[in-house]
């Protein structure tokens, strides 16, 4: 089975292409650069960026599946940069499509999108069908390529499944700039954590069962299951902790006496979010299992040994 991932040097790309190479899969990667989080992954590697057709066109062969996660995968800098945040999520995904269509096998599409797609849900715990209103540029950014995935697929008979994430956290890999990572910093330095709000509540999801996951829905790819055909699943916990929450459980597992800083909320923050998986583990079989005070130890032991 031959799997191409874009944004294959990102966080959750990278972990799940370590387990794709462990099965014995014929594996590509393309991103606008590679690092540590695949130095060790042997396969082959295109340098390129999503948003020009030229990058794609240099690998000829074309895949059995596409895991596209290619992204500008931060919610503030979409903020930042929202023309740079819409090309790169909506236009690169149309140039996948467009590309991966012009061979007469057209590979199965998982689409990595997020939980921020639903913005800010009157009813918790959120299901797929809840209604999707965004809040951020980011937000908007996946929503669009989510409807542009689910119309370009119909119209041109392509297959895809959309994976809805949630605060994915627990290896190094991870951007030192999200939540987890930024607190677990600064508790270990002995700095403030930084709160925006505090009252946020979120669902966390350690990576390992987020990779689980994925691996379950290449499986039912594998299997023709139509499970997964033109099917949309939310990667959560069902479990909720407050932002303040998170910040105590760090500094408990750092032994850190660090002070909370607060910070008034950003506008483009969703206040809270608890998904509910029951889809993913009826069709799926996924199952999250790591809570969050001990994804938190899992993910310091990664960082300091």
């Amino acid at each position: 089975m031959r799997i191409l991932i874009t944004g294959g040097n990102g966080f959750i790309a990278s972990h799940l292409a370590e387990s794709l190479i462990k099965r014995g899969h014929d594996l590509s990667l393309l991103d606008t650069n590679f690092g540590k989080n695949t130095l060790d992954i042997d396969c082959k590697k295109f340098v390129g960026d999503v948003r020009e057709v030229k990058a794609l066109n240099q690998i000829t062969a074309h895949p059995d599946i596409i895991f596209h996660a290619a992204a500008v995968s931060r919610v503030a800098w979409g903020e930042v940069d929202p023309r740079r945040c819409v090309e790169v999520n909506t236009v690169g995904l149309i140039n996948i499509i467009m590309w991966a269509n012009k061979s007469s096998e057209r590979p199965h599409m998982i689409f990595a999108s997020s939980r921020e797609v639903y913005g800010e849900p009157e009813v918790l715990p959120v299901v797929e069908g809840t209604p999707k209103r965004p809040v951020s540029v980011y937000g908007i950014s996946k929503l669009m390529s989510e409807k542009m995935l689910e119309y370009l697929g119909h119209s041109m008979g392509t297959n895809y499944t959309i994976i809805r994430f949630s605060n994915v956290y627990g290896s190094r890999r991870d951007l030192p700039e999200r939540v987890i990572p930024s607190f677990v910093r600064n508790a270990l330095l002995g700095e403030p954590l930084e709160v925006y709000g505090g009252n946020q509540v979120l669902d966390f999801c350690f990576i390992h069962d987020v990779t689980s996951g994925l691996l379950k829905v290449i499986d039912k790819i594998e299997g023709h299951d139509q499970a997964v055909q033109n099917n949309d699943f939310q990667f959560t916990t069902s479990v909720g902790h407050s932002v303040k929450n998170l910040a105590d459980m760090v500094k408990i597992a750092t032994n850190s006496n660090s002070e909370i800083e607060y910070h008034e909320p950003r506008s483009y923050d969703v206040t809270r979010f608890i998904g509910d998986f029951s889809k993913a583990k009826k069709l799926l079989g996924y199952t999250p299992r790591v809570k969050l005070e001990v994804g938190i130890k899992k993910y310091l032991h990664d960082v300091v040994g």
